[in-house]
């Protein structure tokens, strides 16, 4: 394997035949998307997240293990500044926005761990997805965590969320990304 130097870190070729190969090909090919040593275009990661389709979120439980659940995912444009080495030149500075309810199992992860990860796949065809790794920049209460539970019911639902109390939104910075379409060759 020959060693390469890439901006974000060393990248090994991968080896002329087995799972390796064929996502480089795909890589090659245009049809794989991926950060972090690789090609990698937000747009292609965002159009899954822009359609009704559940995405599962995965948090850090108490005892550190993973603990996913579905929930309505958005995009969110103008996240807060970041400290140096941000991603958000190559997202447009969009982030993920998601709500659940103030004080749950959720909630009270991401307040100990604001790492996170969530997949999503695209509708009616469950072999093309997406991945983001990334961390909560931003939890909103009150009207401002309404504000954005309105706007992601609004593309679930057609119109705002009936409960109007008792949620809290998060705001995203993808940290890394991948996505797929394993049903195109």
């Amino acid at each position: 394997m020959q060693l390469q130097v890439h901006p974000s870190g060393p990248v090994r070729d991968p080896p002329a035949s087995g799972p390796a190969h064929r996502r480089a090909r795909r890589v090659a090919a245009g049809t794989a998307v991926r950060h972090r040593g690789a090609v990698a275009e937000w747009s292609d990661v965002a159009r899954y997240l822009t359609t009704d389709a559940l995405a599962h979120l995965a948090t850090l439980g108490k005892d550190g293990g993973p603990r996913s659940v579905p929930v309505w995912v958005g995009i969110h444009d103008g996240l807060p500044d970041s400290p140096g080495g941000s991603t958000d030149d190559l997202t447009g500075g969009q982030g993920l926005a998601f709500f659940t309810e103030e004080g749950s199992v959720k909630d009270r992860n991401l307040a100990r761990d604001p790492r996170l990860a969530l997949s999503v796949t695209a509708p009616g065809n469950p072999l093309s997805m997406a991945t983001v790794r990334g961390e909560v920049v931003t939890r909103l209460t009150g009207e401002a965590a309404m504000a954005v539970v309105d706007r992601i019911s609004h593309a679930y639902t057609g119109g705002p969320y009936e409960i109007r109390s008792g949620f809290v939104a998060f705001l995203v910075r993808p940290t890394s990304w991948w996505a797929n379409d394993y049903s195109e060759g």
